[in-house]
């Protein structure tokens, strides 16, 4: 059984820029250094903003030599560290970046 979108559509003539920015971004992603290219990527959209005073970081986690998830976060821009995943998640969620976004999110602003 196929569930319904509950999501509204964008317009391809308003996604097609973006589309293009984010493929031109993807060609030149090595110039960027850490948090410095997920901050420019994000600014690819127009519509999503990040509260003032804040920019977004993240932590690769590794478990030995394999990278298992990219935990995001948020910080202040002058450098004070704010971690918006509360650490003693359950052990169910645990290695799961599903909680991270969800806390992320609250840290994020969309225009219509």
């Amino acid at each position: 059984m196929v569930e319904e979108c509950t999501y509204e559509r964008i317009p391809q003539d308003q996604v097609a820029p973006i589309l293009d920015n984010v493929i031109e971004f993807r060609t030149s992603y090595d110039q960027y250094e850490k948090p410095d290219d997920v901050n420019s990527l994000m600014r690819l959209f127009p519509s999503v903003h990040l509260r003032d005073g804040y920019v977004l970081d993240y932590e690769i986690v590794h478990e030995g030599e394999a990278i298992t998830r990219i935990r995001p976060f948020a910080r202040s821009a002058e450098g004070e560290e704010l971690l918006l995943v509360d650490d003693t998640q359950p052990p169910e969620l645990e290695g799961h970046s599903d909680q991270d976004v969800e806390t992320l999110y609250q840290y994020l602003d969309y225009e219509r």
